[in-house]
């Protein structure tokens, strides 16, 4: 299966250095997974609109490079500056333009998700790699960038996806220490979770995905 990965965050292999946090590893983890699948892989990163640096870092572009060695294509990185107008902070005109659209009810899509700004690049790009699916993983921006492409399935991963420990806290007081019941959003949330098995391609991206376990994710939960 050919996969356009779209993600905010830079792989990395390992903790330890600045910036870098569970999502960068889990997010390693998921695609040197996929490639043990058989899975070709190109990776798109969008970065969010809090990164000050419209660069990479000497150990991003490392563990990119690592990355491409294992056979991931690496497409160019998309910054801020290329959806925010050039500036981290609009300027007056551009808000009271924005407060205007809100007030009388004509508000944008790229108003509220300005990444919205590079979907013609993003369609631009998806001739070169003709990807049987994009998968996007723990990136607004990735969903936002692909809102509204036609022709190609979409598949956004949030993490998350065991509802166990989170009811238990919720309902068990010696767990979770409240005596509190749990709320309507994770007891429906089962009942609203994406059926995938009625789409054979989604049905395949999702169980390519491995089961990534860390010893600083674990939950132990009494009987």
């Amino acid at each position: 299966m050919n996969l356009l990965v779209l993600a905010s965050d830079v792989p990395h292999r390992r903790h330890g250095l600045g910036g870098v946090t569970a999502v960068n590893i889990v997010l390693y983890e998921l695609l040197t997974g996929l490639l043990s699948c058989g899975a070709k892989l190109s990776l798109q990163i969008i970065f969010n609109k809090w990164r000050t640096v419209n660069a990479l870092s000497p150990e991003e572009t490392e563990e990119l490079k690592n990355l491409e060695s294992l056979g991931v294509r690496v497409l160019p990185a998309i910054y801020p500056h290329d959806y925010l107008n050039g500036r981290q902070v609009p300027g007056m005109v551009e808000r009271v333009g924005k407060l205007a659209r809100f007030l009388s009810g004509m508000v944008r899509v790229s108003d509220v998700y300005p990444v919205t700004r590079v979907r013609d690049e993003m369609a631009a790009r998806l001739p070169q790699i003709s990807p049987d699916a994009i998968l996007t993983i723990w990136s607004p921006e990735g969903v936002a960038a692909t809102y509204g492409l036609k022709g190609v399935t979409k598949v956004a991963y949030h993490g998350d996806i065991e509802f166990g420990p989170a009811e238990a806290r919720m309902s068990n007081c010696v767990l979770s220490n409240t005596r509190t019941k749990p709320p309507l959003s994770i007891m429906s949330h089962r009942a609203i979770s994406l059926d995938v098995s009625s789409n054979k391609r989604l049905a395949e991206v999702f169980r390519a995905i491995p089961k990534v376990s860390h010893p600083r994710s674990r939950h132990a939960l009494a009987k």
